[in-house]
């Protein structure tokens, strides 16, 4: 099944610019596809969420979280896409992108801090899923429909809250 999901994201993202471009603040990215790494796949049900790191067609690296749906005809589809370069920051953190679908939360991404072991993500009436670091990333899918504000915690071996921050960013939609 993941070679499937595999498929379908290398399907769009490795389409030539002008059809299907990687983008970021207006400015289009084409990603290479022999660059294209899926690092991992996580699946509830009929959504999927994949972390990948890929370089654009002018080298610089990225890292995305993307999401596939599966289709009636059982084939997986590119639903989401959230990212962005590369970056470093203070620790812990984590650089979580994410979206919507069918009114569910889809957040992925980095995590930064060796001491990070899991990420939860919380709703603003206290429904909470957890994943745990590999890798370095975090993919979580909401089970049910989650209510803004959304509170992403970083926990440790034994499930202390080393940081937590609100999501999204402030200043982002």
């Amino acid at each position: 099944m993941s070679g499937e999901i595999r498929e379908a994201i290398v399907a769009e993202i490795g389409q030539r610019p002008g059809r299907w471009r990687v983008s970021r603040r207006g400015c289009a990215l084409g990603a290479r596809p022999e660059t294209v790494r899926i690092l991992r796949t996580v699946v509830r049900g009929e959504l999927a969420l994949a972390a990948v790191e890929f370089e654009d067609r002018s080298g610089r690296p990225w890292s995305w979280a993307f999401g596939a749906v599966r289709g009636r005809d059982g084939g997986w589809k590119v639903c989401g896409g959230a990212g962005g370069g590369l970056a470093s920051g203070r620790e812990p953190w984590a650089s979580l992108g994410g979206w919507r679908w069918s009114g569910r939360w889809c957040l992925g991404g980095r995590v930064h801090g060796e001491q990070v072991r899991a990420v939860r993500l919380t709703d603003a009436a206290g429904s909470t899923v957890e994943d745990v670091v590999e890798g370095g990333y975090a993919l979580l899918i909401a089970p049910e429909p989650a209510r803004r504000p959304l509170r992403v915690e970083l926990l440790d071996a034994e499930s202390a809250v080393l940081a937590a921050q609100s999501w999204p960013p402030r200043g982002r939609p």
